[in-house]
C-alpha cells in the first residue's frame, strides 16, 4: 500500500548529465525524498528546486542514475557480477 500511495503523489523532474549527453527523469517526489536526504532537502526546504520541482545533476552519469531510478520502483539491482571473498 505504501508504494501505491507514493505513486499518487506528484513527480519531480530530474535532469542528469551534461547538455550534450543528458537524460530527463520524472520520478515520484515521495520515493525520491524517502530514499535520499539530498532530494528531501532540495525538494522541500525552500531552495529554488522546491518551487520548480526540478533538479539538474550535470556532474552525474545518466546511465548510473537510471539504475538508481529503477531501484526506486523495484528495489533490486540486477545483473551485478561479483566474486565472493575468500
Amino acid at each position: 500500500m505504501e508504494l501505491f500511495d507514493a505513486l499518487r503523489q506528484p513527480c519531480a523532474e530530474i535532469v542528469v548529465g551534461t547538455p550534450d549527453n543528458s537524460e530527463t527523469f520524472y520520478l515520484h517526489k515521495k520515493l525520491l525524498c524517502d530514499s535520499s536526504s539530498y532530494f528531501k532537502a532540495a525538494l522541500n526546504n525552500g531552495f529554488a528546486e522546491t518551487t520548480s520541482q526540478k533538479i539538474t545533476l550535470d556532474d552525474e552519469d545518466p546511465a548510473v542514475f537510471r539504475i538508481f531510478a529503477s531501484w526506486l520502483y523495484h528495489p533490486i539491482i540486477r545483473g551485478l557480477m561479483y566474486e565472493p571473498l575468500r
